[in-house]
Formats: structure tokens, C-alpha cells, sequence
């Protein structure tokens, strides 16, 4: 059995809807980014500060153990490094994040469904 085409598209669409869904909900509030996401620097929860200072973010608001950082920061640099080698950083965040992910992420849940009806298929013709 293959999954209908308007299930599929469905699901390309899904993770727009949601993303879209959340940014409108926000919007409803006309000051939301200045009351969300103010540039002054706060040690108790992140701003726009930490997304243009990498260094202050990580010294006040990661969690996680910072010997741990060690590991994830050559493959977090790595894609600011990538991005800005594009020559418009915000384009190709765009593309890759909204985008590229996306549509990955769809193509995976396709044969992940693709490969349940195969496995039911073949277990119902051994029974």
C-alpha cells in the first residue's frame, strides 16, 4: 500500500504550517521581538546579545557541561563558518534551516512510512 499523495504533500506542509502557525500567533502582539528577544544583555536568559556574542551566551545561559562544549563546537562553528562562506549568511541560513532540513526531514518520514507498509506487507503474507 502507498501512502496517498495529499498525505505526503500534507506532510511537506506540516512543518511550514507550524513554523508559520507560531510566528503569526507572536505577531499579534505589534512589540513582540523587542519584549521577546530585547538587545540588552540579561544574565538570566538569552537576547540578541547572545546571538551576536557567541562568548557571553555561552558564560551565562549554557547548561550543559562545559567540557562537553569542546565536542559540539567544531561542528557549531563549522556551519557558521559554511554560512558565512556563501557570501549572504542570511540567505543560506534561510535555505539550509528552513528549507533544506525541512524537506530532509519529509524525505526520511516518506520511506520510514514506505518501509512500514513493506515490513506489514511481508508479515501478513508469512502468516
Amino acid at each position: 500500500m502507498s501512502y496517498p499523495f495529499y498525505l505526503k504533500i500534507f506532510l511537506l506542509f506540516l512543518p511550514f504550517l507550524f513554523i508559520i502557525t507560531v510566528n503569526e500567533t507572536l505577531r499579534l502582539n505589534n512589540n513582540y521581538s523587542q519584549k521577546i528577544n530585547p538587545s540588552i544583555e540579561n544574565p538570566n536568559k538569552c537576547s540578541w546579545t547572545c546571538h551576536n556574542n557567541t562568548t557571553y551566551c555561552k558564560k551565562n545561559h549554557v547548561k550543559m557541561n562545559k567540557n562537553d562544549l569542546v565536542k559540539t563546537e567544531s561542528i557549531y562553528w563549522g556551519i557558521i563558518s559554511l554560512l558565512k562562506s556563501t557570501g549572504n549568511y542570511k540567505i543560506a541560513n534561510l535555505i539550509l534551516f528552513l528549507v533544506f532540513f525541512p524537506i530532509s526531514i519529509w524525505l526520511l518520514i516518506i520511506n520510514i512510512l514506505s518501509a512500514q507498509n513493506k515490513i506489514k506487507k511481508i508479515s501478513n503474507a508469512i502468516i
